[in-house]
């Protein structure tokens, strides 16, 4: 039996813990992980722990699911439909869940040990299962891509990883136990380290840019606007030194922007004459044309569930047979809204990145900051809310955050509170 508020609220923090734990770990069985943190809110609610608001971001989140419910009714594909309103459904759970705001103050330092420590085991199991490879005989490639990401998709997981960063970052300021700079430091190199063998261009992009936004927030904040016109000037430059020196990186990215000058040279004559197998910024090409073509020819969005039925029909109209048979996503969560569900899809999620930036603007939560400039750019490169782990992991630090107050940066930890309380 749960006895006392303070019993109460170290079962709560230890166990969002846990389910962070549980995203970057057990992927697979996250549904699961919802059933004991949805018995935990009931106790709460019954102990009158929770008092119930509803923000204007929880709307947009519950209206956005609910698009996908209603275009489940103009499926070709019921069992399609179903899955997609089943994997999704945590744009309506976990909004309605955070709803209830604790009457006191919770730390989220829990909910950050355990991204960092999940995504650290994680990155050991992708170590060891390249090791394996490696000896069994293979070469080079065993530690690249998702040889050494085989739990998450490189994409997903260089999300995690990230935002890991950060919270080792902050944890560090915040003088949390543990968080001393050396651990912290090791840390934040293995996660950029692993970026560079995942192979994710658009983690890798991303993180460049976080990297550049954080030191031009300093500079400025230092040195005024002579340091920040500065920055702007060095910023490119390391930029364009990464970029041409990693190999890895270098390769990714000589190869998109081949890629897209011959695309923007003759966009019809770069789908048709592409030859199966492409890579990934071949196939991203192809796929964001058929995907604005379908979007365009129904704009009300094409049914829940058949989106990938739809966009397999534009490739073979292109000479694409062989993706088409793949069933590929748009790689793109902006088209791939548009596509499934529409106009009222891209302009809900659209509202949702704005209202989000104006809150954390608002109230200088830059962890809110991080995560939707982190969902908007990733949601250029792939269809971030297609799976349970990127719609999860969002929803709920999203949530999780929305209500982190700095107000007093150098005392304090990053903390939730009931607005007014």
């Amino acid at each position: 039996m749960i006895r006392g508020k303070w019993t109460y609220i170290s079962i709560f923090e230890a166990y969002l813990g846990f389910f962070v734990f549980s995203m970057a770990l057990f992927p697979r069985i996250i549904g699961m992980a919802f059933i004991p943190l949805i018995i935990i809110y009931a106790v709460g609610i019954v102990k009158r722990k929770f008092t119930f608001r509803l923000d204007f971001i929880t709307i947009l989140f519950v209206a956005l699911y609910l698009t996908y419910l209603v275009g489940a009714f103009f499926t070709n594909d019921e069992l399609a439909a179903f899955k997609t309103l089943e994997y999704k459904l945590s744009l309506l759970l976990i909004p309605v869940l955070f709803s209830f705001k604790p009457k006191v103050w919770i730390s989220i330092k829990k909910p950050i040990l355990g991204l960092i420590s999940g995504s650290i085991l994680a990155m050991f199991y992708g170590l060891f299962s390249a090791i394996q490879c490696y000896q069994n005989g293979g070469d080079g490639l065993c530690f690249l891509t998702t040889s050494i990401s085989p739990i998450l998709h490189p994409s997903y997981f260089m999300v995690y990883v990230a935002l890991g960063m950060v919270g080792s970052w902050y944890g560090y300021r915040m003088n949390w136990r543990g968080f001393n700079w050396y651990s912290v430091l090791l840390f934040i190199l293995t996660g950029i380290v692993f970026h560079g063998l995942a192979l994710s261009l658009s983690g890798i992009l991303f993180l460049m840019l976080a990297a550049g936004g954080i030191m031009f927030y300093y500079v400025v904040k230092k040195w005024r606007l002579l340091g920040g016109l500065l920055s702007l000037l060095v910023l490119p430059v390391i930029g364009y030194f990464i970029v041409t020196t990693v190999p890895q990186v270098e390769g990714e990215w000589n190869g998109a922007k081949w890629y897209a000058d011959e695309y923007f040279e003759s966009p019809e004559n770069f789908i048709s004459t592409r030859k199966y197998p492409m890579s990934g910024s071949e196939v991203r090409l192809v796929m964001w044309s058929v995907s604005v073509s379908e979007f365009l020819s129904a704009p009300w969005g094409s049914g829940t569930g058949n989106s990938r039925s739809q966009l397999a029909n534009r490739l073979k109209l292109v000479n694409q047979p062989e993706l088409a048979e793949k069933g590929l996503n748009t790689h793109n969560q902006f088209l791939e809204t548009a596509v499934e569900v529409g106009f009222i899809g891209l302009l809900l999620l659209f509202l949702i990145i704005l209202y989000g930036l104006r809150i954390g603007v608002k109230y200088k939560n830059w962890l809110l900051l991080f995560l939707i400039f982190s969902l908007a750019f990733n949601c250029l490169f792939e269809s971030m809310l297609q799976r349970q782990a990127g719609i999860v992991f969002y929803t709920f630090w999203i949530f999780l955050s929305l209500n982190v107050s700095e107000l007093n940066y150098r005392n304090s930890e990053m903390k939730i509170k009931v607005k007014g309380d």
